[in-house]
């Protein structure tokens, strides 16, 4: 199976020298690799090597035999699962950090809870589930028995996601392909390590499993860090994670319409990209199709108009689709079309992973965008060809530190600036 690289990182590929083609997980810390080709083997420098009870090899993301593996989700307490025995290099507690980090392919129709990992998560310790009791798909992480479960839309059937977990002096956190989508409290209770972990299951102590327990999907690259990881450091793992890489996303407001751009850098097996149009940026609508380059090793840009924008504020994304049928989703844009002509918009403020620039033309210019730093270095620069109207950019920050940015914007008229906040 193939899944796309969601943008917010493959921007860094193009402006921030970020290569996910030579990017390396993190090996400080690493306390156990399951690699999961066919089993359960273990690739660290602590060998907890685990064992199979009715998991079957898989293609992975890319498509390859025996490199991932496959559990179903039945209607019994008989769920498929691999486990790992009692170590106590993975018993965490007290005030050890740690983190988890996987790949994971849901398959459609969840009708009951989705285990992924569970190291005696009935009594205190960490575990990783899927479920959709609050009326969406939600991955939830509990430690010390409270959970914290991802935001609607964070997930999504039929794709790889890249996820990982980190706790970190109390805070529990949620990635979903390298991005932030929840974080809050651990519990209180205090942890006992009884059993054996398991992976892809959700785990009891007798008669086994948890009825309907079962996770009904694969996984793959499975890590376990005595540490929190940094976001950069997730980052490089979802690099590796998604290989699809989608560089820049911008909208232009024109006589025309909005005029999207995108470009990929580079595409296997892609079919094609879904343009998807929200008044609310909650519910979006499919309003053009573009088809893709299938496989490409260089740049490939795409654009598509919306030639009926109605709406004061309008969010798009491009739902982007693999000839397997597995898809994924780029990030929002937001375009406002009431937006003052003079003034440089900038939203979030303050930001976290991502801010957002919208910015008027008042003819046909090229100009230039910087951000600097509160010392006045400049950690990002970027030369852009505008026509005459409105222009938004969506420029990430996972890798800047927190603190005060200005993002400029230099053109033949002049210069513009607006500071920003960095969480």
């Amino acid at each position: 199976m193939r899944t796309f690289y969601l943008p917010l990182l493959f921007l860094l590929k193009s402006l921030l020298d970020f290569t996910p083609c030579t990017a390396q997980a993190p090996t400080a810390g690493l306390l156990a690799y399951w690699t999961m080709d066919g089993n359960f083997n273990c690739n660290s420098p602590v060998v907890i090597t685990g064992s199979n009870n009715g998991a079957t090899a898989t293609t992975n993301k890319s498509g390859l035999a025996n490199t991932a593996m496959a559990f179903l989700n039945p209607s019994t307490n008989s769920a498929q699962y691999g486990s790992h025995p009692i170590t106590s290099g993975l018993n965490f507690s007290g005030t050890q950090n740690f983190s988890f980090s996987f790949s994971v392919f849901i398959n459609p129709g969840i009708t009951h809870a989705y285990g992924l990992y569970d190291n005696n998560l009935n009594y205190g310790g960490p575990g990783v589930f899927i479920w959709n009791s609050n009326g969406f798909i939600q991955l939830h992480f509990n430690y010390k028995n409270l959970s914290l479960g991802s935001t609607n839309g964070g997930l999504n059937t039929g794709s790889w996601r890249s996820i990982t977990c980190t706790r970190n002096a109390g805070t529990l956190r949620i990635y979903i392909d390298g991005l932030l989508n929840a974080s809050g409290a651990e519990g209180s209770s205090a942890v006992n390590y009884l059993y054996p972990g398991k992976f892809g299951t959700l785990w009891f102590d007798s008669p086994g499993t948890y009825n309907y327990a079962g996770h009904n999907g694969k996984m793959d690259e499975f890590r376990i860090y005595n540490r929190a990881l940094t976001v950069q450091e997730i980052g490089q793992i979802a690099a590796i994670t998604l290989p699809l890489k989608l560089g820049d996303f911008s909208a232009s407001t024109t006589a025309q319409g909005i005029d999207l751009n995108w470009e990929t850098l580079s595409e296997h097996n892609s079919s094609h990209f879904d343009v998807e149009k929200s008044t609310d940026g909650i519910h979006f609508l499919k309003i053009g199709e573009q088809k893709a380059a299938g496989s490409a090793n260089q740049k490939t840009r795409y654009h598509f108009t919306d030639g009926q924008p109605t709406g004061k504020t309008l969010f798009y994304r491009l739902r982007m689709a693999d000839l397997d049928q597995t898809f994924t989703y780029s990030r929002i844009i937001t375009v406002n079309t009431t937006f003052e002509k003079t003034a440089l918009r900038l939203s979030p403020n303050p930001a976290r992973d991502v801010i957002q620039a919208q910015y008027q033309v008042l003819r046909a210019e090229n100009v230039q965008l910087l951000i600097t730093n509160a010392a006045g270095r400049i950690v990002f620069r970027s030369n852009k060809s505008l026509q005459q109207g409105s222009h938004t950019f969506s420029l990430p920050l996972l890798t800047y530190a927190p603190g005060y940015y200005q993002l400029s914007i230099i053109s033949e008229t002049g210069r513009i600036s607006s500071g920003f906040i960095k969480e």
